[in-house]
């Protein structure tokens, strides 16, 4: 995947540090995070869920029942450690679970807006439109300093959507490889 982040250097503590719980204000959005292990390891990192909010499309159920122990067990840590979450959460329209807050991060991790046809142009449009109706979401919602993290596939279709062309009020600060052991 190929990430436009502007956090290359992250650095997972070891579990004896004694660093205290790290807050963030304003909040962080996390939208469509599947069965939650990002929210989790996010919190994990930072030793407390306080202000992460993790999102899915699907009902929370639905998730424990398509992903299983993985998602069971990530979504019993994001608990314990306080994060919040939402199932049946469309990134795309307003939510009032969230319209009260100013985040100072959103991130969409592998957004894919689920249309499988064969048809190429067709994938590549319908990701355009989810992901340029995301950006324009949560500029409603997006501290005036507050920055969007998107996690993209490097695949063929996710380099057609040319994400640099829709950010429209946005700017692009920095691409950079994602690197699956800092998480």
């Amino acid at each position: 995947g190929c990430p436009v982040s502007v956090a290359p250097n992250l650095r997972i503590p070891s579990s004896n540090s004694p660093l205290p719980p790290l807050e963030f204000e304003p909040k962080v959005l996390i939208l469509g995070d599947g069965n939650f292990s990002f929210a989790a390891a996010l919190a994990r990192i930072r030793r407390s869920g306080v202000g992460i909010i993790a999102s899915s499309l699907p009902p929370l159920e639905e998730v424990k029942a398509e992903c299983g122990d993985v998602a069971a067990r990530a979504i019993r840590e994001c608990e314990l450690l306080g994060v919040t979450l939402h199932g049946k959460f469309d990134a795309t329209m307003a939510d009032f679970r969230v319209n009260q807050n100013a985040f100072r991060h959103i991130i969409f991790n592998f957004p894919d807006s689920g249309h499988y046809v064969h048809d190429f142009d067709t994938k590549v449009e319908s990701n355009r439109f989810l992901i340029k109706a995301v950006m324009l979401q949560s500029l409603k919602i997006l501290a005036p300093d507050g920055q969007m993290h998107f996690a993209l596939q490097d695949v063929p279709v996710f380099r057609a959507v040319r994400v640099h062309e829709i950010i429209n009020r946005l700017r692009l600060v920095d691409v950079v490889p994602f690197r699956p052991e800092c998480w």
